[in-house]
Order: C-alpha cells, then sequence, then structure tokens
C-alpha cells in the first residue's frame, strides 16, 4: 500500500511505517466502530500512541494494554537485574538518557549499559616456541555460548526477541537531498559573457591594456540609425556602400512608405536624384553634375541646374557621344550599375505614392530633368523598368 501511495523507494519498511501511522490517525476508530462493530478507544491510546504492533483489534477498549517496560517484563518472568536487586521506576527525563544494551538491536531502553569485553592483544612468547595458557591472567573474550546465553537473556536473541525487535522498530528521519545546480550559459549567461570577456582581455596585446576603457572606434557608442546610415551610404559614392543604402531604402520605402517621409531625412531626395541621372553615362559619354548656384552658366557642358532647371536638357543629352550597347549582352559592371540605377527610381516611386512625399519632390526641379532624361533614352529593354518608374513619378 506504501508503494502505491509514495512509489517506489529503497526505503520501503520507513513508507509503510508512515503509511500505517497516518492510518491510525484518521482510519482506525473508523474501522473499529464501522466494521468490526465496537467502541473505538480514546484519542490517547489510539491515536496519539505510536502506531507499531500488530493487529488493530488490540486496542479495543477491552483488551488494549499499554507497553511495559523491558524490566517490568523481566520482574515479570522471575529476572533480576545484574545487581541482583530490581531498579526503582525512572522518570522520563532518566529514561531518555539511558543507553541500549550494546547487543541489542532495538530501540533505547531503561536497561544499563554493559561494559565491554577487554580485549587483550596477543603478544607471543619468545622464550618458548609452545604459547601457554594462563587463564588467570588476564580476561578472554566471551566464547560463542556465553555471547548467545546473553543475547538470549537481553531478548535479541530467539522468536521472542526478533518480534520485540520488530515490535520497537522505528525508521530513520529523511532528510531531503540538497542539489547545487550546474553552471550552464543557459542558466548563467552574464557568467559566461564576463568569463570571455576576461580571456579576451588576458589574450589581448599591450595596445589592448593600453587603451583599456576607452571609447575605440567601432565600440561603445551605437551609431546613427539605419536611415542615416543608408544616406551617408548612398552619397558616399562606393558600388558596395550603394548597395547597402539601396536595399534597405527599397524595403522601408515598401513597408513604411505611409510614414517614411521626405521631410525628416533632408538631402535623402537629391541624393536619389542625382543617382539615377547616372543613368545617362550607361548609353552616352556624359557626366551630370547638379549645381545649386544662382549664376551657374548651363549652356554647355554636363551641368544641370538644381535650383531652376536645365531647359535644354535634350540638346546636352544628344550632344553626348552615344555609347556601343548591345541589349542581348551586357558587361558585370553594366548590369551592377543599371541595377542600383533602378532602384534608386523604385525608392522613388514608392515614396512620391504618399501625398507629403509628391509634393516635396515637386519642388525639386531635378526631378524633372531626370523624367525628360529617362523616357528620351534609347530604345532597349534594359531600361523599360525604369521608364515605367519615371511614368509612375510624373503622374503622382
Amino acid at each position: 500500500i506504501a508503494e502505491d501511495f509514495i512509489g517506489k523507494s529503497p526505503h520501503l519498511p520507513a513508507q509503510a511505517f508512515t503509511t500505517k501511522s497516518a492510518y491510525y490517525k484518521n482510519l482506525a476508530a473508523y474501522e473499529i466502530s464501522d466494521h468490526w462493530k465496537r467502541d473505538p478507544p480514546p484519542k490517547e491510546i489510539l491515536e496519539d500512541v505510536s502506531a507499531k504492533g500488530g493487529d488493530l483489534l488490540t486496542r479495543t477498549l477491552e483488551n488494549f494494554d499499554r507497553p511495559v517496560g523491558r524490566e517490568t517484563e523481566n520482574l515479570a518472568n522471575g529476572d533480576v537485574s545484574d545487581a541482583g536487586e530490581v531498579e526503582k521506576e525512572k522518570t522520563p527525563k532518566e529514561e531518555k538518557t539511558d543507553i541500549d544494551d550494546p547487543g541489542s538491536t532495538g530501540r533505547v531502553t531503561r536497561g544499563l549499559r554493559q561494559a565491554p569485553p577487554q580485549r587483550v592483544l596477543f603478544q607471543p612468547d619468545g622464550a618458548s616456541s609452545r604459547q601457554t595458557r594462563h587463564a588467570s591472567n588476564h580476561v578472554s573474550s566471551p566464547t560463542p555460548a556465553a555471547a548467545n546465553v546473553h543475547s538470549m537473556m537481553n531478548g535479541t536473541h530467539g522468536p521472542n526477541g526478533a518480534s520485540l525487535n520488530l515490535a520497537n522498530y522505528e525508521p530513520r528521519q529523511q532528510y531531503p537531498l540538497t542539489l547545487k545546480p550546474v553552471t550552464t550559459p543557459g542558466n548563467a549567461p552574464e557568467f559566461f559573457r564576463q568569463k570571455r570577456q576576461m580571456l579576451k582581455e588576458a589574450a589581448s596585446g599591450s595596445v589592448a591594456k593600453k587603451y583599456k576603457g576607452m571609447m575605440l572606434p567601432g565600440s561603445g557608442f551605437p551609431g546613427p540609425n539605419i536611415y542615416v546610415r543608408a544616406l551617408l551610404s548612398l552619397r558616399s559614392g562606393i558600388p558596395e556602400e550603394e548597395e547597402y543604402a539601396l536595399h534597405h531604402l527599397v524595403k522601408i520605402s515598401h513597408e513604411r512608405g505611409d510614414k517614411y517621409q521626405f521631410e525628416q531625412f533632408p538631402g535623402l531626395a537629391d541624393a536619389l536624384i542625382v543617382k539615377v541621372l547616372h543613368v545617362s553615362s550607361l548609353f552616352y559619354n556624359v557626366h551630370w553634375e547638379v549645381s545649386y548656384e544662382e549664376d551657374v552658366v548651363t549652356d554647355s557642358g554636363s551641368t544641370l541646374n538644381g535650383l531652376t532647371g536645365t531647359r535644354n536638357i535634350l540638346q546636352k543629352l544628344r550632344s553626348g557621344v552615344p555609347l556601343a550597347t548591345n541589349d542581348d549582352i551586357h558587361t558585370q559592371a553594366f548590369s551592377a550599375e543599371l541595377g542600383r540605377i533602378t532602384e534608386a527610381g523604385l525608392v522613388i516611386r514608392n515614396m512620391v505614392m504618399l501625398e507629403e512625399n509628391a509634393a516635396y519632390i515637386s519642388k525639386i526641379a531635378s526631378i524633372r530633368d531626370f523624367i525628360t532624361i529617362t523616357l528620351n533614352l534609347p530604345r532597349q529593354s534594359t531600361i523599360v523598368e525604369l521608364q515605367h518608374y519615371a511614368l509612375e513619378i510624373a503622374e503622382q
């Protein structure tokens, strides 16, 4: 029953005693009164007494006997103590301080502790090769027969002694096992982070130790947000930086086109227009430069007026030397540059779908130059997508 309630355990006898104690305190009176139809004994002799013992029916009012001490049992059997006289009844405090018989395996009783037999070390006689026995000179250890008699007198041998030991059995108290958690990266990530930092500092050279605590470039300050990074990368003119910027700008303009405005990032619209104007360099030997000076001369050369626009933009475009391009085969540099220009046009197209952005970019004169140039490029399928973006921008 204890195994069914508590589960399998190496301390099954202790669990059985615990289950028996719980039954005596809660269900024993019910069983005596309802099942056996007898009057249950009072609480003092049923629930407050230890659960050790045999049948439950031995605790009714008619046949309950309180447990007696070992000395009382010896007196009833006619035995006397070693001193030859009966010990007087002791108080509970004195009974608690008594120690059990060393030969007994039961609990603590009121018997006096007997002195253990003296041990005599073996000392061979050097004068004679034959050892003699002197029974009167030393105390020998008890023989097996004497040990058996002593065990039977103390109630630890034979059927009666075994039953008494079983009746007096009390399980040991179980203490919870204290477990120390193992430190792992899962439950202590901060500890392992500091450990890696210490190992890194220990392996670093003298230069790193010299500047310890100083904010070095690329560490400490997180830097500008992605919008400013994309704008600065687009202005750099480096192909790798432009690809990084346009990749994020296309995603931002598509996902957050309803909140991404040109007014929040000055210079973004001008940088995108300058990038899409480079499409002329793929088909003509011309490189546009946008000037924002009032007295700039735009009649000749490749300078565009960024304030009021360029009136003779088509003449400037046709005055350039056409480049030999094939609509079927392109170089890697041509395809990469055209891809970046198309992405810049897509960003402008996505952003002008917002009315505020369309009104903002309509005030920039260079956007009209871009639309004019894009729609007057040679007829090739590679720029059809960019021309569609230019028409949608003009529509908005």
